[in-house]
């Protein structure tokens, strides 16, 4: 790596960990806001784990990475990340999504396609609104996955392709086309 390079990987990892400090406070003080609401919480499989177990040390947080996220996103209302794929596979489940970065003024950090497919929240009280306002379906669910589809060049039925990943597939509720319709 050159030393334009270097500086790169080293503000990119500064951001990363930056955010991940905020982040963990901002839920914690969710979790804390929020007694009425189950708040299960599952980490990046290349995070320190320590910090999202103790958040589950609330009566209404769970930490589990048990399964798979597709397992429980299905029966989740809301899903939060900071800029994870995730956002991407929720989305297409047809959930809410929250892209939650407070440190928004890093702009070339933000993950772009996660982006398209979630609300994109970049402080606080606006998360803590959203979260209590939020048990309402996604309203833009075509218009969003068209952006979607556009970004990433694809021609696909793009649901049905994630989804032929899955058993999900085979069971005739979750069959993409047939949940869009009734969007």
């Amino acid at each position: 790596l050159n030393d334009n390079e270097r500086e790169e990987v080293r503000n990119f990892l500064l951001y990363n960990r930056a955010l991940f400090e905020i982040v963990i406070s901002d839920y914690k003080k969710l979790i804390t806001l929020n007694p009425n609401i189950l708040f299960v919480i599952r980490s990046h499989p290349s995070e320190y784990k320590i910090p999202w177990k103790e958040l589950s040390k609330s009566n209404n947080a769970i930490f589990d990475n048990s399964g798979t996220f597709l397992e429980w996103a299905y029966y989740s209302d809301i899903i939060l990340h900071n800029g994870c794929t995730t956002g991407i596979e929720a989305f297409l489940l047809n959930k809410n999504v929250v892209y939650y970065d407070p440190l928004k003024r890093m702009k070339k950090f933000i993950q772009f396609i996660p982006k398209i497919a979630s609300k994109f929240i970049t402080n606080f009280k606006d998360l803590n609104l959203y979260l209590n306002h939020s048990y309402v379906k996604i309203k833009d669910f075509n218009s969003k996955l068209n952006h979607l589809k556009m970004h990433m060049e694809l021609d696909i039925d793009f649901g049905n392709e994630f989804l032929k990943q899955s058993v999900l597939i085979d069971n005739p509720k979750f069959n993409f086309k047939n949940r869009v319709s009734f969007i």
